[in-house]
C-alpha cells in the first residue's frame, strides 16, 4: 500500500517524539535510490529534520505492497514487523561485543495493524553503509565481510540460546515450509513450474523437476534435522548486505530486509549467497575457502562471548547442514533467477488469472546459462550425486 499524507505524518509525530525531537520539525521526501530494491514491500526515503537542533534523520518508511494473496504480504511484513520490536530488542539488551547499531537499522516506529502495516527504520546508507560497487557479484573481499556480517548475526542465537533467553513469540517466526508457509510455498511451486520450458532439454530437468515435486519435504528436514537452527536471515543475498568502505576495500557491513527472517538452518543463508552472489570462477576457487571463513568467524564471535561453538556445533555439524540445505536453496535460487532476471513476473505468480507479460528470449537464455552454471559447480562439489 501506499502511505497516505495524514498516514506518513502520523507516523513521523511518533518518530519524533521516540527521538526528542520538539514540535519545530519538518520532513522531506527524498528521491528513491536506484540502491533501494525490494521485491516484496514499497519504500519510502523520508527525512526528518529538527529545525531547533540542526539536527537530521534519514528514514526509509516501509509498507507491505497490495498483492493478491494478501496472506504472503502479511506474513512477510509481520516477520519483519517481530524481528524489529520482538527478536533485535532482546539481542540489545544481551550483554556482547557484537555491535547491534552498525549490524542492523533502528527502527523508529512499527504498526502491524491490518489497514496500517508500516515500519519506519533508519536509512543505513546515510551511516556510511553502500551497495556493493559491482552489482553483478560478490569477490573474494565482499564475501568475506558478509560471511563474517552473518557470523555475527547467527552468532546472536546462539549467545541467546546459552543466556536460556526465549522468544515468546515463536509463531511469526516459524520455519519456511508448507505446514507454515502454504501459500507461499505454492507460489514458489508455481513460479518454477512455469519456468520449467527452459530446462527442458537440459541433462538436469528430471533432477530439478523432482526437487519441485518433493519441495516441501525438503523444507521441513532441510529444518527440522538441522542440527545449527538460528533465527537466520532468510533471504541473505547481495541486495541485502550494505558495505562500509575503507580506501575502496570494502571493510564492513550491515544486513537490511528481513521480511523472511525466521528459525533456520544457517546453512542455508551460506548457501543462498554463494549461489546467487558468485560466479562460476569464483564458487571453483573459493568455495571451501568461504565455508572455512563462516565457521572460523562464527567460532570467533562466540568463544570471544564465552561459548564454545566446537563443542555443540562442529564442522562436521555444518557440513551435515549443508547437504541439507543445498536442495531447497537450488529451489529457491532458481525462482529468485526467474523473478531477478524477469522470466517470472511476481505479482503475476501470485495471481494465476492474472496475463503475465510476455517473456523475452534473451531473459529465459540468461536463466539457463546461470542455472546451468550452478548445477555443473555443485556437481563437481559433490553435492549432487544423482547428476554424475
Amino acid at each position: 500500500m501506499i502511505i497516505e499524507e495524514d498516514q506518513l505524518k502520523f507516523v513521523l509525530e511518533a518518530v519524533a517524539k521516540k527521538l526528542n525531537v520538539d514540535k519545530k520539525w519538518r520532513y522531506v521526501k527524498r528521491k528513491q535510490s536506484d540502491d533501494l530494491v525490494n521485491f516484496a514491500a514499497i519504500l519510502l526515503p523520508v527525512s526528518l529534520i529538527d529545525e531547533t537542533k540542526g539536527k537530521e534523520f534519514n528514514l526509509l518508511i516501509k509498507t507491505a505492497p497490495d498483492w493478491p494473496v494478501e496472506k504472503v504480504v502479511d506474513e512477510l511484513f509481520i516477520k519483519e514487523y517481530h524481528f524489529y520490536t520482538k527478536v533485535l530488542p532482546i539481542y540489545k539488551c544481551m550483554k556482547t561485543n557484537i555491535d547491534i547499531d552498525n549490524l542492523f537499522p533502528e527502527c523508529y516506529y512499527a504498526d502491524s495493524s491490518p489497514d496500517h502495516r508500516v515500519l519506519a527504520i533508519q536509512d543505513m546508507t546515510f551511516e556510511g553503509f553502500e551497495k556493493p560497487i559491482n552489482r553483478e557479484n560478490l569477490d573474494y573481499k565482499y564475501m568475506t565481510v558478509a560471511l563474517e556480517t552473518i557470523a555475527k548475526f547467527h552468532a546472536l542465537s546462539f549467545i541467546m540460546m546459552k543466556k536460556n533467553v526465549t522468544y515468546t513469540n515463536k509463531k511469526s517466526l516459524q520455519p519456511l515450509s508448507a505446514k507454515y508457509s502454504e501459500d507461499f510455498t505454492a507460489i514458489l511451486k508455481y513460479a518454477i513450474n512455469k519456468s520449467f520450458f527452459i530446462f527442458k532439454d537440459k541433462y538436469y530437468f528430471d533432477f530439478l523437476e523432482k526437487l519441485c515435486g518433493g519441495l516441501e519435504k525438503y523444507m521441513e528436514d532441510g529444518v527440522d534435522k538441522a542440527k545449527g537452527k538460528v533465527y537466520g536471515h532468510g533471504d541473505f543475498y547481495k541486495e541485502n548486505i550494505l558495505f562500509k568502505y575503507s580506501n575502496g576495500v570494502p571493510v564492513d557491513a550491515c544486513l537490511i530486509d528481513f521480511q523472511h527472517t525466521r528459525s533456520i538452518n544457517l546453512a542455508q543463508d551460506i548457501l543462498f549467497l554463494i549461489m546467487t552472489s558468485t560466479d562460476a570462477a569464483d564458487r571453483k576457487l573459493h568455495f571451501h575457502d568461504y565455508l572455512n571463513y563462516y565457521y572460523e568467524s562464527l567460532h570467533s564471535i562466540l568463544k570471544s562471548n564465552g561459548v564454545e561453538v566446537s563443542v555443540g556445533y562442529s564442522y562436521e555439524d555444518f557440513e551435515y547442514d549443508l547437504k541439507l540445505a543445498v536442495p531447497v536453496c537450488l529451489i529457491i535460487t532458481v525462482f529468485s533467477y526467474t523473478i531477478w532476471c524477469g522470466v517470472i513476473d511476481l505479482e503475476c505468480s501470485m495471481s494465476p488469472d492474472k496475463v503475465p507479460p510476455p517473456i523475452k528470449e534473451k531473459d529465459a537464455v540468461k536463466v539457463g546459462k546461470l542455472v546451468d552454471h550452478l548445477m555443473m559447480d555443485f556437481v563437481d562439489l559433490g553435492y549432487l550425486p544423482e547428476l554424475r
